[in-house]
């Protein structure tokens, strides 16, 4: 059987949901939940788990992930940058790693498989809410809305912000150079948020700015997915990206697999899990 680790953050939580009761040796479910989050994310905010590992028990159809080692990075414990570009000479990229990160390459360096569900809301401050005036970018609407944007500007943008899974990627791949190693995408946006049950981190803007048009939060999601696609290919990092099961024709989350305002919920968890399953199998 193989070895098989996981990171992530929260867009984790749904996976984990589908694949066991995972919260128990973390003590999440005895911590506080924040108003502005559902159930899932109890302990969330408030648990510091000193980023200890535990292996998963998994239910019995997903046995292929019995014995995982996770990495919860919930927000009590862990909240800044895994790893950051320090400096490039002579074309060679060096890192500067923080020891969390390093601890966690240390308790996996003989696994067979890197499952990574790091970061995933870089782009939406941007992408959420209407902080500013309207605007966008290539490809434009038809017809485009609001100013123009050089995409070269977006780009750069989305750059710095793919820097961080590209960065702890190219760390773990560095120290493990035979482990296969995957990265979930997030879910894309709902097209309508008042779907939402609640407005996570971003209720405060959203009501005192309110939401960008469902068109423009799509395209940042899809800009945030291309470039960080880019990133990781040349790391060798198989990318896992939500079912078209789970997404409307026109690219939107539907509904009943939202779980709060930007994240999945146990079904958006269950088919995801059944796709890594698949993408692991398909690499042997």
């Amino acid at each position: 059987m193989r070895k098989i680790a996981l990171i992530g953050h929260s867009h984790a939580v749904c996976i984990l949901d589908a694949l066991a009761d995972w919260r128990e040796p973390l003590a999440l479910n005895q911590g506080q939940l924040n108003e502005n989050y559902t159930e899932a994310f109890r302990g969330w905010f408030t648990v510091n788990t000193g980023g200890r590992m535990f292996p998963l028990n998994t239910y019995p159809e997903f046995a292929a992930f019995a014995g995982a080692r996770i990495c919860a990075l919930n927000m009590a414990t862990f909240n800044g940058r895994l790893a950051e570009v320090s400096r490039v000479v002579d074309g060679q990229v060096h890192f500067e790693v923080s020891e969390f990160l390093s601890s966690f390459i240390r308790q996996v360096a003989d696994v067979d498989v890197v499952i990574s569900v790091m970061c995933g809301h870089e782009h939406s401050p941007f992408g959420l809410v209407a902080n500013m005036p309207e605007y966008d970018f290539t490809p434009f609407d038809s017809p485009p809305a609001g100013q123009p944007v050089d995409r070269l500007y977006i780009d750069s943008i989305l750059h710095e912000m793919s820097l961080s899974v590209a960065a702890p990627l190219a760390c773990i791949r560095g120290a493990m150079p035979a482990a296969k190693i995957l990265h979930v995408m997030p879910p894309p946006p709902l097209f309508d948020p008042s779907q939402a049950s609640v407005l996570e981190v971003f209720a405060e803007s959203v009501k005192e700015c309110g939401l960008v048009r469902p068109g423009l939060r799509r395209k940042w999601h899809r800009a945030y997915i291309d470039r960080l696609k880019s990133q990781l290919a040349p790391l060798r990092v198989d990318i896992v990206e939500p079912d078209q099961a789970l997404v409307c024709d026109d690219g939107f989350l539907k509904p009943e697999f939202a779980e709060g305002l930007s994240h999945g919920n146990r079904q958006y968890g269950r088919v995801m899990a059944s796709r890594i399953a698949e993408a692991i199998a398909g690499q042997e």
